[in-house]
């Protein structure tokens, strides 16, 4: 398991698992951090399929969703695919507003899901 100060990464089934260690993503400072380790890790690693997980997130700003956005440009950009996960109902609401769950990022339930969903 790779350890960045603001995400945790792990593989399950060959594809590379980012589990968020913050439970709120509100504050300037740590939202750049966090976006600065994000792309650093895809851009050094190059995943073809990436999945990222909000379990224990209770909040997101709308900069933090500038930010996944920016994940998946990087994700995309070397063909590869960017699922995210577990997020609670609050935080799934504001991927809901903005139109962006299902419209431009792929969201699922659980890790399993999003893996499994790598292989249909």
């Amino acid at each position: 398991m790779t350890t960045k100060t603001h995400f945790n990464v792990s593989v399950i089934e060959n594809i590379p698992v980012i589990k968020l260690a913050d439970s709120k993503f509100v504050d300037r400072l740590m939202i750049q951090e966090t976006q600065d380790e994000l792309i650093e890790y895809i851009q050094i690693g190059k995943p073809e399929r990436l999945v990222i997980s909000f379990e224990g997130v209770k909040s997101i700003s709308s900069e933090f969703i500038t930010t996944l956005l920016r994940c998946n440009e990087y994700v995309r950009s070397v063909e590869g695919d960017l699922i995210l996960s577990c997020m609670s109902p609050v935080v799934r609401m504001a991927f809901q507003v903005t139109n962006l769950d299902g419209n431009v990022l792929r969201i699922h339930n659980s890790v399993i899901n999003a893996i499994d969903s790598f292989r249909s």
